[in-house]
């Protein structure tokens, strides 16, 4: 039997909703702003963030599918509004170059530049240390954990995670599967 992680286990660590506006409050203007979103909405961990490319984003459609680099699984997740509108409004400021959150070099981001430039951020929002990016992804995979609108396939499409008799093909295909996802 296929068992997903509770949100109450200690392994997850979901970030609260009050942390999460005070960084988006301190992320205003900047391209943190349309990440913070991203990684919620989508589920994604600080490397699918810096590694999302232009070409992968559909902003008529708030469709995205993204080739995943940590483990080549392809990541396929619906923009809510939101997210949708600060993307595009970051993507037409034309900050981006191939991938869509290039550090201040212009170049993506390594790792550790993405985490310095986050302990700035959460520094300026006022939080402490224990608010990490990782957080934020457990935030999402909580929520469509907990929703009961949500079944497993649809909660492990979000989370980027394979599925028994689903394909990265499938999936492509079929991206409304991980809309309530998403939502939750």
């Amino acid at each position: 039997a296929l068992e997903l992680p509770s949100p109450n286990k200690e392994n997850l660590n979901p970030i609260s909703v009050e942390e999460f506006h005070c960084l988006l409050k301190a992320a205003n203007g900047t391209f943190w702003e349309p990440m913070l979103l991203v990684m919620l909405n989508l589920c994604y961990y600080p490397v699918d963030a810096r590694t999302l490319t232009v070409d992968a984003i559909d902003l008529k459609t708030g469709v995205v599918i993204f080739e995943r680099e940590k483990k080549k699984t392809t990541r396929v997740g619906i923009l809510w509004n939101r997210s949708r509108k600060a993307l595009k409004k970051w993507i037409d400021s034309g900050k981006t170059n191939g991938v869509v959150f290039p550090s201040e070099t212009g170049l993506g981001f390594a790792g550790q530049g993405l985490r310095s430039s986050f302990r700035r951020l959460r520094k300026k929002a006022g939080l402490g240390e224990e608010v990490t990016m990782d957080r934020i992804r457990d935030a999402a995979y909580s929520a469509a954990c907990a929703s009961p609108k949500v079944n497993i396939k649809e909660a492990k499409i979000l989370a980027g995670h394979r599925f028994d008799g689903g394909t990265d093909a499938y999936v492509k295909r079929d991206p409304e599967t991980g809309r309530e996802a998403g939502n939750a």
